[in-house]
């Protein structure tokens, strides 16, 4: 029976399948994000990330472990999965933001429609998990001591910023609530227009006289919304008008369908 190759065969196989297999790969990827450029894809950027940021720490990686034994908890491997994760953590942000949309249009069919305030929570949620596995994993630091002086610190920043963060809260509870979109025709208090934008501090509303009011969102928790589109998009106006009563109601009648058609 053939004998098993012994670790310096398999070293020396390891190695071919890397000098040939790397450059295969990086050749693949290139042409994969040349297709997707073409068509427009938006996943375009996503693909070239791989191929100059993740393969290329990925092959660090392992030649550093395989053929140089560099001790997982060195500096240079820290750093070289640092750098690692650092890249992952942009990919994904690439991918997420090609899958959902934080406007009102979606770029392709099949792209997912989210609130401003909520993207921009989930891009910070996967910032903030690569970072806790960044200190927590590659550099062994504890995190629970951090997360206490980030505890004492976040209620002196609460204390200091009481308004924004009722803004804030406020803003959550619209999005869970949804009683308007961008879009909409609402009236808060005496402002009444189109809803043009909603974020993390405030929602910006058009008049009908073309002028923008931003009104923060603590204060739409307190003031009664009217939406005037939420159910049906037909809306009814009330109007009066002083006539004469020498003028016939025939003619009062033709005169008023003739404004309505203009």
């Amino acid at each position: 029976m053939p004998a098993e190759p012994g670790p310096a065969n398999a070293l020396i196989l390891e190695g071919l399948a890397l000098i040939i297999g790397l450059p295969l790969l990086v050749i693949a990827l290139g042409e994969l994000v040349h297709r997707l450029r073409r068509s427009g894809s938006p996943f375009a950027g996503a693909v070239s990330a791989t191929r100059t940021l993740l393969v290329p720490l990925l092959a660090a990686w392992f030649i550093a472990t395989r053929f140089f034994s560099a001790p997982n908890d060195g500096t240079a491997l820290q750093i070289v999965r640092t750098l690692f994760w650092i890249s992952l953590t942009y990919t994904a942000l690439l991918v997420f933001r090609n899958i959902v949309s934080s406007g009102t249009d979606r770029k392709t069919s099949w792209q997912i429609i989210m609130p401003n305030l909520l993207f921009q929570l989930v891009r910070a949620l996967l910032v903030f998990g690569a970072l806790t596995y960044l200190l927590a994993s590659v550099w062994k630091i504890d995190v629970s001591k951090i997360m206490g002086t980030l505890g004492i610190g976040s209620l002196v920043i609460a204390l200091a910023l009481q308004d924004t963060l009722s803004n804030l809260v406020s803003g959550f509870l619209l999005i869970i609530e949804s009683p308007f979109k961008v879009g909409d025709w609402i009236r808060v208090g005496d402002v009444e227009g189109e809803v043009i934008e909603i974020n993390w501090r405030a929602v910006r509303i058009r008049t009908i006289d073309r002028d923008v009011v931003v009104i923060p969102n603590g204060n739409l928790g307190k003031e009664k919304i009217v939406n005037f589109v939420l159910d049906d998009p037909l809306h009814a106006i009330r109007l009066k008008m002083d006539l004469s009563s020498a003028d016939h109601p025939d003619l009062v009648r033709d005169t008023l369908l003739k404004v309505d058609r203009r």
